[in-house]
């Protein structure tokens, strides 16, 4: 899989965390991220929430190569709320054709 800059993916972290975050760079054993969001399963379904409380989230976060066990494309309806989340801008529901 290759990592681009921008690309929106989703990391499962050793601990079983995931998270979800804007790449700004990948070096040497590290990830640099954008944005960091935890997503934790409840009962009204996937949530997210700030991947570190107290540390500021719009700068620039390392993540270590070591702390990930797996790294995936989003989902777009997962990709479209972090965007929603992140920056405020409400993506419109793609518009479909109906052919009867």
């Amino acid at each position: 899989m290759k990592i681009e800059k921008d690309e929106i993916l989703v990391f499962k972290l050793n601990s079983g965390e995931e998270l979800i975050a804007k790449i700004v760079e990948v070096t040497d054993g590290m990830f640099i991220l954008k944005q960091p969001i935890s997503m934790a399963p409840t009962q009204q379904g996937l949530q997210m929430m700030p991947s570190m409380f107290s540390g500021n989230l719009d700068k620039e976060i390392v993540l270590y190569g070591a702390a990930v066990s797996m790294i995936a494309d989003a989902k777009d309806d997962i990709k479209t709320k972090y965007i929603e989340v992140t920056t405020g801008v409400v993506v419109p529901p793609e518009k479909k054709i109906l052919v009867g």
